[in-house]
């Protein structure tokens, strides 16, 4: 209201000075859009604008003859108008003039009072017209704005009444341990100034406290602290199985929080498993037991098995927990029976040994013994057997036609637990003998050197033998099984049959007859002679092949002969054939010959022979002359 007073007198003062008349007629409202062209340049445009440039308002007023033009300004809500000014009209352009208007400050008083309407304080908020701002309220000694904040328009000025309280203030209590002086708890109490409060102390566990309350009158924030006083603690300690029983009870009484160790008890054959609170640590907050688990320890014992001779074979141990009954299942032990029943046993001593009660018996075990060749395949073997654990001692046999070969060979020891089986290397004997063949009549025809090894099976190609008939086979397949230098083949070979002909011929080769006779090679043989009928034997060219033995190959003799001298016809008979010289022979000229006595029948005397002769003449004659004269009686 003062600002505003001043402004108008300010402008009274102006206008007397000058003279001006300040009519309504130098002030014209703005023209429309219909005048716009009946502007003239006796008009000045005016235009309002804030500080940020924005139009705000305008109008034309007439220019006048001064240069300075006084005029009086618009009233703009939310501006501060100067409501006089002095236009020079020399620096106008375009016949427009632009004032700039201020924002316009409005106030709002706040007028603190309590609750019996008491004035306590005045607060001043400023701001722009139609400017929106949050109101805070500020504190005033022990008071508080009943709304602290609000939202607010400023439009004019204002005066605004606020209701103020007597604040709010929180004393916090703490709990202390007294000998530590740690914070156990706390409380909070919260009041209006000077307001009496009664606190009461809480319970807390592990301690008592020496009352109940205590009363308080708030005069602002604090904070408290009052001692707690710890209790004394009982641990009831009991030693219990699984089962629950009760093996031995004790106790500890302690302040709370004071640190204890308990030292537990042993029993024999137990241990502790776990226990419901550490042995060692701090006393709880309240009375309690403490439950120490008891379980049996794993102890081990040691079985001792024995054999048959009284020597421990094995100790097994075997694991429990005491005072259990453990059932023992019997052990396999190599080289040994096992007993058909199971032991059982309670494992009341720690690391003790235990002599079984059944006594295992010694296996029999087989001792086999192979005499093997390089190539893995077994000739013989011999076994035996004897009991576990015994000494074993092998004597090789000799093997007809093998070396054996027992340098590397373990022929003696301890009997094994599983059947043994030892192996004699054997190599075949080198074997050099004759093969021997034979004949039908079992003369030996044939040998053949045969080189090999013993039981070797070769092959022989058999050999063609002169005299001998060839076999189908060619080869046969011989095993070497004797060691003799001579061995007598199974093949035998038969005689050839031998051909052996007698030819009797004349010089000139005519052959008038033969003579033959079949033996067998080697066969002994002796030819007697059967001349052709009235030829008598002149040469023989080989008399040493007309007896002999048989070669391998059939055999022709040569014998030369010529007919006997002509003598007449003379009826004959069959006694008139000599037996002895040949069918129809009546002469031969060989009588006196060496030949005569071997090769010819013998007569016994010569004159015979003589006499035979001259009748065979003498009868060939008359039958000679009877055939002529039948024939020219036939004519």
């Amino acid at each position: 209201m003062k600002k505003f007073t001043l402004n108008f007198l300010t402008i009274i003062l102006v206008f007397a000075c000058v003279g001006i008349n300040a009519s309504a007629d130098t002030i014209d409202t703005p023209p429309s859009k219909n005048n716009v062209t009946r502007l003239s340049e006796d008009k000045l445009h005016i235009i309002y604008k804030n500080k940020h440039g924005e139009i705000i308002g305008e109008e034309y007023v007439s220019k006048g003859s001064s240069q300075n033009l006084p005029h009086s300004t618009l009233e703009i809500p939310g501006y501060i108008n100067p409501y006089f000014v002095f236009i020079p009209l020399d620096k106008v352009v375009n016949n427009e003039y632009i004032i700039v208007y201020e924002d316009a400050i409005y106030y709002l008083d706040i007028i603190a009072v309590d609750e019996k309407g008491k004035e306590l304080k005045r607060f001043e908020f400023t701001g722009k017209y139609n400017e929106k701002k949050t109101i805070t309220l500020p504190d005033y000694s022990n008071y508080t704005p009943l709304n602290k904040t609000f939202e607010y328009t400023f439009k004019e000025h204002k005066e605004m009444t606020v209701l103020y309280e007597f604040k709010t203030f929180t004393i916090n209590f703490f709990f202390q341990d007294s000998i530590d002086n740690e914070v156990i708890g706390n409380s909070t109490v919260i009041g209006k100034y000077g307001s009496r409060v009664t606190i009461p102390f809480p319970e807390i566990e592990g301690y008592h406290h020496l009352t109940d309350s205590i009363e308080q009158i708030i005069l602002g924030n604090d904070l408290k602290f009052f001692p707690y006083y710890r209790k004394d603690i009982t641990l009831n300690i009991q030693y219990r199985l699984e089962d629950g029983t009760l093996m031995h009870s004790d106790s500890l009484t302690q302040l709370y929080k004071t640190d204890y160790s308990i030292e537990p008890k042993s029993f024999f054959g137990y241990e502790i498993s776990e226990s419901s609170l550490p042995l060692e640590g701090t006393m709880p907050a309240k009375d309690s037991e403490i439950k120490i688990n008891l379980v049996p320890k794993t102890l081990t014992n040691t079985i001792r098995y024995y054999n048959d001779l009284g020597e421990i074979v094995l100790e097994k141990p075997i694991v429990g927990k005491y005072l259990d009954y453990v059932d023992v299942n019997l052990p396999e032990i190599e080289g040994y029976n096992k007993p058909t029943q199971n032991e059982t046993y309670q494992l009341a001593e720690f690391d003790k040994f235990v002599d079984s009660s059944h006594v295992y018996q010694r296996k029999s075990i087989n001792i086999t013994t192979n005499y093997v060749l390089d190539n893995g395949d077994i000739i013989h073997n011999t076994k035996k057997s004897q009991l576990f654990n015994s000494n074993y001692t092998i004597v090789p046999e000799d093997l007809y036609g093998y070396n054996l070969n027992v340098e590397n060979v373990i022929l003696s020891g301890k009997t094994p637990s599983e059947d043994l089986v030892v192996s004699i290397p054997v190599t075949p004997k080198k074997i050099s003998s004759t093969l021997q063949f034979k004949d039908e009549l079992g003369n030996v025809i044939y040998e053949q050197a045969v080189n090999g090894f013993y039981n070797d099976l070769v092959q022989i190609e058999l050999p063609i033998i002169a005299g001998y008939n060839e076999l189908d086979s060619k080869i046969i397949e011989y095993r070497l099984v004797s060691l003799d230098e001579n061995i007598v083949s199974s093949i035998v070979y038969f005689r050839k049959d031998i051909n052996i002909q007698l030819n009797y011929k004349l010089k000139d080769g005519t052959i008038i007859s033969n003579q033959q006779s079949v033996v067998k090679f080697k066969d002994i043989y002796k030819f007697i002679l059967e001349l052709p009928k009235n030829y008598h034997l002149v040469e023989i060219l080989d008399i040493s092949k007309l007896e002999g033995i048989a070669p391998d190959n059939d055999i022709s003799i040569d014998l030369f002969i010529e007919p006997n001298k002509e003598i007449p016809e003379t009826p004959t008979s069959g006694s008139d054939i000599d037996p002895i010289i040949g069918k129809n022979n009546t002469n031969s000229e060989i009588t006196d010959s060496p030949l005569a006595d071997k090769f010819l029948p013998s007569t016994g005397v010569t004159s015979y022979l003589i006499i035979s002769v001259s009748v065979v003449i003498l009868g060939t004659l008359l039958l000679v002359l009877h055939k002529i004269k039948k024939e020219k009686n036939t004519i």
